[in-house]
């Protein structure tokens, strides 16, 4: 597996990059920030929300088959306390890019 992060200019100058000297910098970025690979789970969301007023509870339950974004759906998760994990599980591909990162040598 290959991961490659592309870093545009306003992205470095936000954390002070502006010349090849500072790119040393860029081990104080998070990597773990930028990427999160997760599965969805139509089961336990169902769960999740099965004491949820209907009509939400019915947004929520149709929302990968309406072809919504997986980004809005993690934010009303959080909005209603319900942790992240319950409904989108850690992928494989995730837990991969997570061992790789342990290993990464700057």
């Amino acid at each position: 597996m290959r991961v490659e992060f592309v870093f545009r200019r306003g992205y470095l100058s936000a954390r002070g990059i502006s010349s090849p000297n500072d790119l040393v910098l860029l081990r104080n970025v998070n990597l773990r920030r930028l990427l999160s690979l997760r599965q969805f789970s139509a089961t336990r969301l169902a769960k999740v929300t099965k004491n949820w007023q209907s009509g939400l509870g019915e947004i929520i339950g149709n929302w990968n088959n309406d072809g919504r974004p997986i980004q809005l759906l993690r934010q009303w998760l959080s909005a209603n306390r319900v942790q992240i994990g319950n409904v989108l599980r850690v992928s494989g591909t995730q837990r991969k890019i997570e061992s790789m990162l342990k290993l990464l040598i700057w």
